[in-house]
């Protein structure tokens, strides 16, 4: 079964994305920046904020306070520096849990610990 598309609006366009196509959300200077799996990006509206993305697609997760993730695009997590290695170079920024939402998202998931 084909599920519908998201439909984004960003600064310039309408964009119709499938969920699993986005890589990432970016908050830079003026706003959120969304990155797909193509390689395309574009700011979105000015309305967009965290709970709004995180709520397109339960696969996003926040990394940190200017980063949601697709947890589908990260192959691991280093241990103690949170650093997170992708399976994509779309996104090319630093890409680093903070502690707070490590700890979050390790009792949100089913992490098998030592």
């Amino acid at each position: 079964m084909n599920e519908m598309p998201l439909i984004i609006p960003t600064l310039r366009e309408i964009s119709v994305v499938k969920k699993e196509d986005i890589v990432c959300f970016a908050f830079e200077e003026k706003g959120w920046r969304m990155y797909t799996v193509d390689g395309k990006n574009a700011f979105l509206s000015n309305r967009a904020n965290k709970n709004f993305l995180l709520s397109l697609y339960d696969h996003l997760i926040v990394v940190n306070k200017s980063l949601i993730f697709n947890i589908d695009y990260i192959s691991s997590i280093e241990n103690n520096s949170f650093s997170c290695t992708l399976k994509t170079d779309v996104y090319s920024g630093d890409v680093k849990f903070s502690k707070r939402e490590y700890a979050s998202f390790v009792r949100k998931s089913k992490v098998f610990e030592k």
